[in-house]
């Protein structure tokens, strides 16, 4: 990974390295948008791992284009000191600190912003904050237009008071200037409509204003050049745009995809599993061709051996992993240090994303401490007992690494000859998480489970049932019960059928299974009450021995996020 682990120069800053930690929305802020020590602990917890840059969060320059609820501010000077302090964390970590500010335009609602959303046309659009609605925001005039322009030119001039090293300027994924590029979005007949040159101006406009203010400080512009929807912006308008925005000043061009009108899905825009790993590259290698300033490529770019491939061939100078960060923070020391097998592998199941459009701030279905990262400083036990963990799913794989790794000696029995548990049924869904499911990937994380407790130092036995003379064998001070959860009756005898046969993947249970992923309520009743508990007999109240913790879907039965949060929990305080 030679070529990764080398500097870049950015207009006047050396980047340590060629990893960049893209802005992702965490609602990790206070209410009104201020930085706080949950913030500073998840971004110091990246940077410290040999991230080269790291772009803090989506900031609106104006309070009209707040884009969620608990959204960091930047909009106002208050802002500032908590952005200092957020700044130097990152920095103090040896990583350069980056700021990106993205204005949502018409893709937002009052009740967020306090202010009617503005847009370059009034055009509708479907927001989903916790719940979806239809917004028509109002048509922005010229004089709204030189103020928003304004705002942006504030709003960068404070990230530079506030000690960050460059300021990115989100021009993708459907938000206010996207739309001015977008003809579905912008059906304006003045100079700010029509022809490519024209949607382009605000861009351009934006960009030239800022550079001319902060005339020696670094500017990154965040593109999507391919909208994926008919009758949006095209791969060849957006190489376009791009140039047009290098000539305007640009220091670095940062080379995405999508928009909230993509088709068939906006979801392209942050590609599940099934889609190709490094699907935009080809559109940074495009628009490297055409400019003569760093172009950094994104899209599940998380395998250290596409990265590599990616700077090596040339189609790109840096590369973003926003997910694959996510997943586990110490990704990169891990590259560095030859260590890739132990990295925890993204399945790109966008659990980090869908959490946080229905209101809950960042998380990831295989770091139960993404967003908690305080609470992952786990301390070695002053005390070694015997533990024994019962059940080789998820949880209970997750609960014994831990539990092992903190200087406890762990047994782990399965009743079936595989471990994996729920999982290995889930990977035959047609969905998961509400993406549509890659039994491959799914596998990955299972086999990076095994392969972790393992070297934790786990033993591992299966074909294994919990009875009184196991207890009795291994004379445990301590038992885990992850034995997860089954469906009631008649789920329980239909549902693995179903998935088992094939079934499942016919179109009309494919309908089905997206309808109960897409209405929380639906998702509560199937994976929540129409399932119960494995707890096994022994484990009733009046044994006398060992002392025992119920943990994953055991506890209660869940989504899989929920069931390895509770067992890290557990093992992290026995």
């Amino acid at each position: 990974m030679s070529n990764l682990f080398t500097p870049i120069t950015i207009r006047n800053i050396e980047i340590p390295n060629r990893l960049v930690f893209p802005a992702m929305t965490t609602r990790l802020a206070g209410p009104e948008g201020f930085v706080t020590e949950g913030t500073i602990n998840y971004y110091r917890e990246r940077a410290i791992n040999r991230v080269g840059l790291v772009t803090v969060e989506m900031c609106s320059p104006e309070k009209a284009g707040r884009h969620r609820a608990h959204e960091l501010g930047i909009y106002d000077d208050r802002f500032i000191p908590g952005l200092r302090k957020l700044a130097r964390a990152i920095k103090d970590t040896g990583a350069k600190a980056s700021i990106q500010l993205g204005h949502a335009g018409g893709h937002t609602h009052q009740d967020v912003t306090g202010e009617p959303p503005v847009a370059p046309s009034a055009v509708e659009h479907l927001v989903e904050e916790k719940t979806v609605r239809r917004v028509i925001p109002l048509e922005m005039d010229q004089g709204r237009i030189d103020q928003t322009i304004e705002a942006f030119v504030q709003a960068a001039g404070r990230v530079k008071e506030a000690g960050f090293d460059a300021v990115e300027l989100h021009g993708a994924h459907g938000y206010l200037i996207f739309q001015f590029l977008s003809p579905l979005d912008n059906v304006r007949r003045d100079a700010y409509g029509g022809s490519l040159r024209n949607r382009a101006r605000f861009a351009i406009e934006v960009v030239k204003a800022c550079r001319k203010a902060l005339p020696d400080f670094p500017l990154i512009f965040r593109i999507s050049v391919e909208e994926y929807a008919p009758g949006g912006l095209t791969a060849e308008q957006g190489v376009q745009v791009a140039q047009w925005i290098a000539e305007a000043g640009a220091d670095a061009i940062h080379v995405s995809a999508s928009s909230y009108r993509s088709f068939p899905s906006p979801g392209i825009g942050i590609p599940s599993m099934t889609y190709q790993a490094g699907i935009f590259v080809p559109f940074a290698h495009m628009v490297k061709k055409k400019v003569n300033i760093p172009v950094i490529a994104v899209g599940r770019l998380d395998e250290p051996a596409l990265v590599e491939k990616v700077l090596v061939s040339g189609f790109a100078d840096m590369v973003a992993i926003g997910r694959g960060l996510i997943a586990d923070p110490e990704w990169a020391s891990k590259v560095y240090n030859g260590a890739t097998e132990t990295i925890r592998p993204c399945l790109a199941c966008n659990t980090c994303v869908n959490t946080m459009r229905q209101g809950k701030t960042v998380g990831c279905l295989v770091n139960p401490w993404a967003g908690r990262e305080k609470e992952s400083i786990i301390a070695a036990t002053p005390e070694s007992k015997n533990v024994l963990v019962v059940g080789g799913g998820p949880s209970g794989l997750e609960a014994a690494r831990i539990l092992s790794s903190r200087g406890h000696k762990v047994t782990l029995v399965e009743r079936k000859p595989i471990l994996g548990g729920s999982l290995r049924l889930a990977m035959k869904a047609p969905v998961f998480e509400k993406v549509e499911s890659k039994a491959s990937m799914i596998e990955k994380f299972i086999d990076y489970q095994i392969r972790a407790a393992k070297n934790a130092g786990v033993k591992i036995l299966l074909s294994i049932s919990l009875d009184q003379g196991l207890i009795d064998r291994f004379g445990p001070e301590v038992v885990i019960l992850a034995t997860g959860a089954s469906y009631r009756f008649p789920l329980n005898l239909i549902v693995p059928l179903l998935l088992k046969s094939g079934m499942a993947q016919t179109s009309l249970f494919k309908k089905i299974i997206k309808n109960i992923h897409q209405s929380s309520k639906l998702s509560d009743l199937f994976y929540k009450s129409l399932r119960r508990s494995n707890l096994p007999v022994l484990s009733f109240p009046g044994l006398k021995g060992p002392k025992f913790y119920e943990v994953g879907d055991c506890h209660q039965p869940g989504k899989t996020q929920e069931a390895l949060l509770s067992a890290v929990q557990i093992a992290a305080a026995v």
